[in-house]
């Protein structure tokens, strides 16, 4: 049996917060890509929420995991494919031709 105390000390989670063309987006995805952000950046306060740029990270978080959902959609619905090795010499090109590391890059 649980204390009535623990009942009432619960917080939300997870829940969907976009549907793409049937596919969902969570609350907990786009946290957890804050969290990434956030050990990325270490000892700043990028991810903070009493931060009031925060909500609007977050929103912009979720416009572009929107976006990525459709292209990814649309690419599959085309039939267009590319493979790591492509990705990875196309990566290292784009840093090449802007003078970046990894890290800058990153």
């Amino acid at each position: 049996m649980f204390p009535a105390s623990s009942l009432w000390a619960s917080e939300l989670v997870d829940r969907v917060v976009a549907v793409v063309n049937g596919e969902i987006i969570t609350l907990f995805e786009i946290n957890d890509q804050l969290g990434k952000m956030a050990k990325q950046q270490q000892g700043t306060d990028i991810v903070d929420p009493s931060d009031p740029q925060y909500d609007a990270l977050r929103r912009q978080l979720l416009d572009n995991k929107v976006n990525d959902l459709l292209l990814k959609q649309e690419a599959d619905r085309l039939g267009v494919s590319i493979s790591d090795g492509e990705l990875n010499n196309r990566i290292e090109e784009i840093k090449k031709k802007n003078g970046m590391t990894d890290s800058a890059f990153n």
